[in-house]
């Protein structure tokens, strides 16, 4: 039987087996991409009012951003801003 990442129960001797071996702790090295992707799911695992504070202004912020460059009575100056994820992450912090 080939294991896919899924559960596989251990039955008769086998358990017994697997209980006696020895549990080693082990550092885990992440990538960038997957660092990046806890700090944004532990960023936006708080409480939903902070959350939605958190994306209000992420709102407003991306809103001025757009903005940046078009046409007023004078000129809107040219801005940028972070894509939204990194930004709820950086006002949740």
């Amino acid at each position: 039987m080939r294991n896919l990442g899924g559960y596989v129960e251990v039955v008769t001797d086998e358990r017994a087996i697997a209980m006696e071996l020895d549990v080693h702790r082990i550092d885990i090295r992440y990538s960038e991409r997957v660092r990046r992707y806890i700090e944004f799911t532990n960023a936006v695992s708080v409480s939903k009012a902070v959350n939605e504070a958190a994306v209000r202004m992420t709102d407003l912020i991306t809103q001025r951003v757009r903005q940046g460059g078009l046409p007023r009575s004078g000129m809107n100056p040219v801005r940028s801003a972070p894509n939204q994820s990194d930004l709820i992450v950086l006002l949740t912090q």
